[in-house]
């Protein structure tokens, strides 16, 4: 698949059941969509409006400490959902 195999490693170690299909990004998110729909599960994507909240508390945390909002602020990304809570 297309996955770093430090993460599938990391996810592993921890005891994830790993799905490996032979599709792209939007044919795995909709078996992940179908998975939650017929199991108590949450999806927790870039859309989630509970995962954009909580990562959210991160710029808080930096206006509070810093005691203004900063000009600029450089964010690692991977796929950039995180941007969203910015």
């Amino acid at each position: 698949g297309k996955i770093a195999l430090g993460k599938l490693s990391q996810a592993l170690h921890y005891g994830a059941k790993v799905i490996s299909i032979a599709g792209n990004f939007d044919e795995a998110l909709a078996i992940a969509r179908q998975i939650v729909e017929e199991h108590p599960l949450v999806l927790v994507n870039s859309v989630n409006p509970y995962r954009v909240q909580g990562q959210q508390t991160a710029a808080w945390e930096i206006i509070e400490q810093l005691g203004q909002v900063p000009d600029c602020l450089a964010l690692p990304v991977g796929n950039a959902g995180n941007i969203t809570a910015y």
